[in-house]
């Protein structure tokens, strides 16, 4: 029978696959051992690359390898059991046959249901545009990889960012402002509209600049009211427990440092849209 203490990490995890448990036990491992992916993988003897691999979900880790993880970061013994039960699970569950298919929540749709009740949002992103400060074209595009709304939705959230309902700060890496998802025209609509979100009163609109020291999180993430969203390789993780919150809101803060905002942020966004060419 596993402990109180082991009852209490599964339940809060209960929505999601053992793999995607697993791997977010290992990166509270690692979190908490306060070490990087690449000093980890030293201390493994691999390749960062795996390591990144095994985080995103693109492999899971056997129940030898979870537990040299666990070691690695100095894990205690409750946390160990913990994540090596989690690779066993795993492991079954891939030897299983799937059955029906559920239909698995998308990022834009976790944040409209979060967005609903929240007067507050928070957005990091680096491989595409926070899907709350999209147009529609933009919007479309991110819909292709679960992260947009319909046009229905964005109607919604956008009504609420407008009329100063939600106050949203926003910290995007200045290589998402030159990742076409759209055409030249589309991503030119799509960084005027950022101008124009960032002189609403309610909306702050940061860009960490290429020369920037700072090391990037993993994946996008929202934290939208008190739910932290964050949209992974196969999969959504929704988190609204206390330690997870924190978890991003550090991960946050240290965005939100090391970015520009106001006119530099502006003139970071204008550079982009004049790249556009359109």
């Amino acid at each position: 029978m596993p402990t109180n203490e082991e009852q209490t990490v599964t339940a809060e995890q209960g929505d999601l696959s053992p793999r995607a448990r697993l791997a977010l036990a290992l990166r509270v491992a690692r979190d908490d051992a306060g070490v990087t992916s690449r000093e980890l993988a030293d201390r493994l003897g691999v390749d960062e690359s795996r390591i990144s691999r095994t985080l995103n979900l693109h492999r899971a880790p056997n129940a030898q390898e979870t537990r040299a993880w666990m070691a690695a970061c100095s894990a205690d013994e409750v946390s160990t059991r913990t994540a090596v039960e989690l690779a066993k699970e795993a492991s079954r569950s891939a030897a299983e046959p799937s059955g029906r298919e559920v239909s698995a929540p998308t990022y834009a749709g976790l944040i409209f249901r979060a967005w609903a009740t929240a007067s507050t949002a928070r957005l990091y992103a680096r491989s595409a545009l926070p899907p709350l400060l999209a147009t529609e074209e933009y919007s479309e595009a991110l819909a292709t990889r679960g992260r947009g709304f319909t046009p229905h939705e964005l109607a919604a959230v956008q009504g609420r960012l407008v009329d100063g309902s939600v106050d949203c700060t926003a910290v995007l890496d200045v290589g998402v402002l030159y990742t076409r998802l759209v055409g030249p025209q589309g991503m030119n609509a799509q960084l005027a509209r950022l101008v124009e979100l960032n002189q609403y009163p309610n909306v702050k609109i940061g860009v960490i600049p290429r020369s920037a020291v700072f090391l990037p999180p993993h994946n996008d993430f929202s934290i939208v009211g008190r739910t932290a969203i964050a949209p992974l390789v196969h999969e959504v993780l929704e988190h609204t427990t206390a330690y997870e919150l924190g978890l991003h809101e550090k991960e946050f803060v240290a965005a939100e440092r090391a970015a520009v905002f106001g006119v530099e942020a502006t003139v970071l966004i204008a550079q982009a849209l004049e790249a556009t060419g359109a």
